[in-house]
């Protein structure tokens, strides 16, 4: 992914899905939101853009979708 709604939206499919493939793909996006995330805890639409709620909302519905995520 290259933004954050690319990652948010790969992390959302690979949770329906199973498979080898699809296991590096959600790990490829809870690395990009990951890295994404900004120090105020928010998210904005590319890495180090200022966090916005859209894009924010975005990630954490993912996120929070992700039950198998590490903790």
């Amino acid at each position: 992914p290259s933004t954050v709604p690319d990652a948010a939206t790969l992390l959302r499919f690979a949770l329906v899905k199973r498979g080898a493939e699809v296991e590096a793909l959600r790990e490829t996006a809870r690395a990009f939101l990951a890295a994404a995330q900004n120090s105020d805890g928010g998210w904005g639409p590319y890495r180090n853009a200022p966090s916005e709620p859209f894009d924010t909302a975005l990630a954490v519905l993912a996120l929070a979708e992700d039950r198998d995520a590490p903790q």
